[in-house]
């Protein structure tokens, strides 16, 4: 199933919590991703995020997504989460979110600095 999720990394060594952001055309294959090192850069290096942050005594809270609208002004609309595109603008809103509230540390690289 396709969607957008968040992890939440809490306690530990950390003072804020920690949240990445991320978007997968089979959320299930995507999160397994995350459980074993794999040829995938971004997975390894969320991986070792979670084995340190959990090692250190944290813990993990997850939200996920299947749904989603967006209103550009005519009123709300599904987003098919099926697409790519879709996606991602599911993901960047999310990201977005957490930037705005600023009570949290983005674990997602901004390649755009």
């Amino acid at each position: 199933m396709p969607g957008v999720y968040r992890w939440a990394l809490i306690g530990g060594d950390r003072h804020r919590p920690g949240v990445y952001v991320g978007e997968g055309g089979s959320l299930r294959r995507r999160l397994r991703d995350y459980r074993t090192p794999s040829a995938m850069k971004t997975a390894n290096r969320v991986h070792g995020d979670l084995v340190g942050h959990l090692a250190a005594g944290g813990r993990l809270t997850l939200e996920w997504a299947t749904s989603a609208e967006v209103d550009a002004g005519a009123g709300p609309v599904g987003l098919p989460l099926t697409r790519r595109t879709a996606r991602r603008l599911a993901e960047g809103a999310a990201l977005a979110a957490v930037y705005a509230e600023d009570g949290a540390d983005v674990l997602n690289l901004d390649t755009s600095k």
